[in-house]
Formats: structure tokens, sequence, C-alpha cells
């Protein structure tokens, strides 16, 4: 009886390491070509996150400041809400939308403002390039894509404060997030929100590799997003600068 119980034993523990390689296998064939052909489209998440640290720490006018994004230091220069609104920023009639992304109370704004908002605000863009370009050498596909990206309009030149603080941010995004004494921690009470955020946040800009500390498919890995594209659109001109920043805060 004991040893049916052993051969038995052996035969489902075989069977089940079959299953699994098989599984796994299935898994690989699906993911990977994914990663490579369709994914980049979606794997933009850490872009939006990077994207609502800038909105928040220039303070730009509605852009909702996220509660896990430290106050603005001093180094980091922007402009007054009004002089915001009055920036020359030129957007195409094709453009235009009632919709002003990450922000909020717009409503009552008459059209002209609210195009005038998507405007200023940087954005995301789709940084995946299969070619010679600066996206292409840095970002082909979602394993190899070393950029987190952004888009501002060319007003920029404009108001060089802006570009340069954008790029401060861009050097060092993890600074810009808070840290919670362990105090708080342990009692989080009105900070749940912000410290729950604070750490998503983290995990998504601040690491160097996550998936390749997946235990389970530690094959599938990526590079670190260390650096950033900035992508200076002129939209009326189709002229477009590109600036990358190296950042400081990974290696």
């Amino acid at each position: 009886m004991l040893n049916f119980i052993k051969v038995w034993s052996f035969r489902l523990a075989t069977a089940f390491s079959i299953v699994f390689a098989i599984l796994y296998s299935i898994f690989l064939l699906i993911t990977i070509p994914y990663g490579y052909f369709l994914g980049p489209g979606e794997e933009n998440s850490a872009d939006w996150t990077l994207n609502d640290i800038v909105n928040s720490v220039l303070e730009v006018p509605y852009q909702e400041k996220r509660d896990f994004v430290i106050d603005r230091p001093e180094y980091i220069k922007t402009l007054s809400q009004e002089e915001w609104m009055n920036v020359n920023c030129k957007i195409l009639d094709v453009d235009k939308s009632d919709m002003v992304i990450g922000a909020k109370n717009y409503e009552h704004l008459p059209e002209e403002q609210k195009w005038h908002l998507n405007c200023i605000s940087p954005i995301v863009v789709n940084k995946f390039r299969q070619d010679k370009s600066v996206r292409g050498e840095l970002c082909s596909n979602f394993y190899n894509c070393q950029l987190l990206s952004l888009a501002v309009n060319h007003y920029v030149f404009q108001h060089p404060e802006i570009l340069w603080s954008i790029i401060k941010i861009a050097e060092r995004p993890c600074d810009f997030i808070k840290k919670f004494d362990q105090k708080v921690l342990d009692n989080p009470g009105e900070q749940r929100s912000a410290i729950v955020n604070a750490r998503d946040a983290r995990a998504e800009l601040c690491s160097n590799d996550l998936l390749s500390k997946n235990l389970l498919f530690p094959v599938i890995t990526r590079e670190s997003r260390k650096f950033v594209l900035i992508t200076i659109q002129d939209i009326e001109n189709k002229r477009i600068m590109d600036i990358i920043v190296r950042r400081t805060d990974i290696d």
C-alpha cells in the first residue's frame, strides 16, 4: 500500500510539473511577443505618474494637485495662475477639446480657456518606435525601453524657466514623491490615500527593474527607465525638438 501511494504521488507530481511547464511555455509565447508588438501602446502608467508630478509641482491651473507629490521647492520656478492663462499657446482647431486631461473644476470656463489648458499642460505621448530615431534607439519595445516620455508645447521657449523646471523634475522625479515617517505609517488617518499613492508612484518610477524581481517569471525583465524624453512640439508648424534628460535618482 505504501509503495502504491509513493508511485502515484510521483506520477501526480510529474504530471503537475508537465502541466505547469506547458502552461508556463504558453504564457511566455503569448507575453513576450505581446511586449514587443502590442504591449508598448499600453505601458504608460509610469509616464502618467511623471506627468502628474510635473503638473502638480508646476502648479498648472486646474490640474489636480496629486496627494503624493511634495509642495513646490523654491528652486523650481513656475508662473502665477494669471500668467499661465496668458501664455501664448496656440492649438489647432482639430486638436481642441472640451475635456482637459487631469484637470478638475474647469467646467465653468469658456471653451477657449479649456483649449488653452490643454495647450499649456505637459502631456504623455507615445514613446515606442521601431526605427533609427531617438525613440527607436532607446525604446523599440516594452522590454528594452529606457525612456519615460513627456511632451510640452513650444511656448516653453518664451518661458525658459518652465522648461528648466521640467528638466529639473525629470532629472530626479523620485525626490518629488512624499515620504512618511513611521509614526504616520502606523496611524495614517487622512494620509492613507497619499501613502498608498506615494508607494505606487515610487514602485513605478524609483525601482531600477521591477519585473526582474518577479520570482515566478524571472525571465521576463525590462530595462530601467533611466532617461526622460521631453518632446517640444510646435503643433502648427510640425516642428519638434527632443531633449533627453539622464535621470540621476536611479542607476
